[in-house]
């Protein structure tokens, strides 16, 4: 059985921090037990290298050229991950050829589809974002963005747009079809709320005079195509090269969910647009049903359907909390951004990555402190699994002379034969719990640490 599972690629116009190394620690967990279940796993990182933010970038820092900067930051992020025994098979950058290909050619087949077309965007545009934001998102924080508390800038300017309106009432069906497909289930909640709130068309490109680094739109050579729609095809790039698709798992932080659980489906709804309604046809699906499969009411058809969009959809999102740091937002400014590397060094890979997944409930909001990090460390690591440690070897030389004796043939047979007992017995109770926690939502409710 195949496990396709990913981090988002990072956006590299800084150093990695803590927020990425919990993503990609938490996909790794995820990736590495997977592989214990004896799944064929394909686990996928990588950076975001193109956009305006980090031509702007590159500039600042007296950089040759964007891809020379990225180039230093991307070595950063694989040299960390590696420190942290990040378990990936893929470290994928969006300057790939391969990718590049890829996202031209999917771009193309969206505009053949009818829902790529030209327009002009009058709007506010945030560069750390790099989004556009609706008036209503920041009129109240004196047109500030609500993420990165910087103004945002006034654009009119002549863009390709995707018709996400289009897609609306077909991701409420399929948010209703699949209902594990956001996690936690408060996140699905809100991702709903946005799309019922009414989608609109999607501006896919910027003009090559303003943003140059990027890749072109492949019949227009002046523009750039839109980071996040570069950007997320990254998945396809490496999934579908290596046989796995579509993936099991998207993991992310709560911030870029929308990104994952509405612009990605739409996307992929557009490109397999006539493959799906192929399929439908092939089961006698009737002409306004092929074309309009989101009305469907029929419970048997809604199986197929569901069956159908499960070739060519993601199975799972899952968008996580943020960190602070000792109940603040982690700023430059405040000077309190926690360096994963800096971590590292101070206290080792797997102390770092069990004090984040032992601290705090996963999904939810976490804060990061050094005393609760000593504190944690001292109780579970140097006491705990200290003693049991040393007890061990005090045993074993007391008994055993501290040496492991040599097996026979016949004793590993046996040795293997009760191991392998052991471990079906213990995936089982894995099993059990996990369906516990999945039925009762323990994951969600703060006043129990399942971690």
């Amino acid at each position: 059985m195949k496990f396709f599972v990913t981090t988002p690629i990072y956006y590299v116009n800084d150093v990695p921090h803590l927020g990425h190394a919990y993503t990609t620690i938490a996909s790794d967990i995820v990736a590495r037990f997977n592989r214990f279940l004896n799944k064929n796993v394909f686990f996928l990182t990588g950076t975001d290298e193109h956009g305006l933010k980090i031509q702007k970038a590159a500039l600042e820092k007296n950089y040759e050229s964007p891809k020379k900067f990225v180039d230093e930051l991307a070595l950063r992020f694989k040299y960390l991950w590696d420190k942290y025994y990040i378990s990936y098979d893929r470290f994928i950058r969006t300057t790939d050829e391969d990718h590049i290909n890829l996202v031209k050619s999917v771009f193309l087949k969206c505009y053949k589809n009818g829902d790529i077309y030209k327009g002009v965007y009058k709007g506010y545009y945030c560069v750390s974002c790099e989004e556009f934001k609706s008036e209503s998102e920041i009129k109240d924080n004196d047109y500030k963005c609500p993420i990165h508390n910087k103004p945002c800038e006034y654009l009119e300017e002549e863009t390709y747009f995707f018709a996400l309106s289009k897609y609306e009432k077909k991701l409420l069906k399929w948010y209703e079809l699949n209902p594990n497909f956001i996690l936690p289930s408060s996140r699905r909640n809100e991702i709903i709320s946005f799309v019922k709130q009414g989608l609109k068309d999607l501006s896919v490109s910027r003009p090559s005079a303003r943003v140059k680094w990027g890749i072109k739109v492949p019949f227009d050579k002046s523009q750039t195509i839109y980071v996040w729609f570069d950007a997320l095809f990254n998945y396809m790039t490496a999934g579908l090269k290596k046989g796995f698709w579509p993936p099991n798992l998207h993991m992310v932080g709560k911030d870029i969910l929308r990104f994952h659980a509405v612009y990605w489906p739409a996307f992929l709804m557009s490109l397999y647009k006539y493959d799906i309604e192929k399929k439908l046809k092939s089961f006698n699906f009737t002409e306004k049903e092929i074309k309009n499969w989101d009305e469907i009411q029929d419970k048997k058809k809604e199986k197929i359907l569901k069956e159908i969009l499960d070739v060519y959809l993601p199975q799972k999102v899952f968008g996580h909390g943020w960190w602070t740091v000792e109940g603040k937002k982690m700023s430059k400014t405040l000077k309190n951004v926690i360096d994963p590397e800096e971590l590292l060094e101070k206290f080792g890979p797997s102390s770092v990555r069990y004090f984040l997944f032992a601290h705090v409930p996963f999904g939810q909001d976490g804060d990061f402190s050094y005393k609760a990090f000593v504190e944690r460390y001292n109780a579970d690591l140097a006491n705990d699994l200290g003693n049991l440690f040393n007890r061990s070897i005090n045993m074993a030389f007391k008994y055993f002379e501290g040496k492991v004796p040599s097996l026979d043939e016949d004793q590993k047979k046996i040795l293997k034969v009760y191991l392998n007992k052991v471990r079906d017995m213990s995936l089982k109770d894995i099993e059990k719990l996990y369906k516990k926690v999945y039925e009762e939502k323990i994951f969600e409710n703060s006043d129990l640490d399942i971690l």
